[in-house]
């Protein structure tokens, strides 16, 4: 049987007053230090990270509302400023981010209570300005999305609705006209986790879970803006899982998609050896050691290797998995990143302009939204610090 998302565990709301911002050190584990964003106690979800071009985070994530936090430096050593984009209901459960091309952050979320997905446009990198605006107003929408935007910047969100995989396209930047909507995949209840990205040719490819059969499948629109029949594939047999897809294309545009299996709670990787994975992928377990593989976010490094970090429900913790080549023939190395106990859901995953990996993640026990930086592409140097921004802020 699939898992339960992690961001359904905790779900109750509280409220927020003016306060303060502490500093305080830990020691590290396996060589990564540990950044807390946000140790308010409130509920947690996915998180949402990127760098911008001086490398220094940006992060999205559900704190009783839609929360950005902008970090000033590449360490995050200074407390980031915080922002709330959406208090309305539980604002930002499920949420992707990205940079537009000029460094604003660019925003999709949806909302459990009132449903629909929701678009942020910041002004500035910072966000310190911002104009949020619908993008699908459905109460059945409420489940994880995915954002690209496309050379000229205009936002592309894959998400579900009433047990179909549907395609937001945006006709400008700004999404200032209701976006055109298209109908990719209705087949069985798919698409309540999925994950999009673009092919050289600017049309959307997403990876996505099929829960009827419980299998992973993906879909390649023939365009950019998804007009035509999509090509739609199954990728593992069914009963293989698919939850928690995340995707990227290697150099050749072919997907290589990380997941896991529910049945057997491991974490494994799709890899496809043409762009629409017309012949059928290679399946590889990477870690099946207890309950491994929830919350899962694959990036490649610059020799086409995946990296994956996801969370193990088992101790409780972080893990990353680093594959030594393109189609991780070999079994990869695991890291155990923090120490049993501290949490690791919702990690999103990237590395910075050296190959190492920052992940932000949430430790749900510790009600904290944390960054962890890797000194090095492998995860072995070690330093730590941890700074706690007791989220009080308006």
């Amino acid at each position: 049987m699939s898992p339960k998302p992690s961001v359904l565990r905790r779900l109750a709301v509280k409220i927020v007053l003016p306060g303060l911002v502490t500093l305080s050190l830990m020691s590290a584990v396996s060589g990564a230090e540990s950044v807390s964003i946000d140790g308010e106690n409130s509920p947690r979800g996915p998180t949402s990270l990127v760098l911008d071009s001086a490398g220094n985070p940006r992060i999205i994530y559900y704190h009783g509302a839609l929360k950005f936090a902008a970090c000033s430096d590449p360490r995050c050593r200074t407390p980031p400023t915080l922002r709330t984009l959406d208090g309305k209901g539980m604002a930002g459960q499920f949420n992707s981010m990205v940079l537009d091309s000029a460094g604003n952050p660019r925003i999709s979320f949806s909302n459990p209570f009132d449903g629909g997905v929701r678009f942020v446009l910041c002004t500035d990198p910072s966000c310190g300005g911002f104009a949020l605006q619908s993008l699908v107003d459905n109460e059945s929408v409420w489940l994880a999305n995915s954002l690209v935007l496309d050379a000229g910047n205009r936002p592309r969100v894959g998400y579900r609705q009433v047990g179909a995989l549907m395609i937001a396209i945006c006709t400008d930047s700004a999404c200032s006209s209701p976006p055109l909507t298209r109908l990719l995949d209705n087949q069985c209840v798919v698409g309540a986790s999925n994950s999009m990205v673009l092919n050289s040719a600017g049309n959307p490819v997403l990876s996505y879970y099929d829960s009827t059969n419980n299998r992973l499948k993906l879909a390649v629109c023939p365009d950019s803006t998804c007009s035509g029949t999509p090509t739609i594939r199954f990728l593992n047999p069914a009963g293989g899982g698919g939850t928690w897809p995340s995707m990227a294309l290697d150099s050749a545009g072919n997907p290589r998609i990380g997941f896991m299996d529910g049945n057997n709670n491991d974490l494994k990787l799709a890899v496809c050896s043409d762009s629409t994975c017309s012949t059928t992928p290679t399946i590889r377990t990477l870690d099946s050691v207890g309950d491994a593989g929830n919350d899962i976010s694959l990036v490649l490094n610059s020799a086409g290797n995946p990296l994956i970090s996801y969370y193990d429900e088992t101790n409780d913790r972080l893990k990353l998995a680093i594959c030594s080549d393109p189609t991780c023939s070999a079994a990869p190395i695991i890291r155990n990143l923090n120490a049993v106990g501290e949490g690791g859901e919702g990690s999103s995953l990237v590395l910075d302009s050296a190959g190492n990996p920052r992940i932000s993640y949430s430790d749900e026990d510790a009600y904290s939204v944390k960054l962890l930086i890797c000194d090095d592409p492998g995860c072995v140097a070690s330093s730590s610090h941890i700074v706690f921004a007791h989220g009080f802020e308006n």
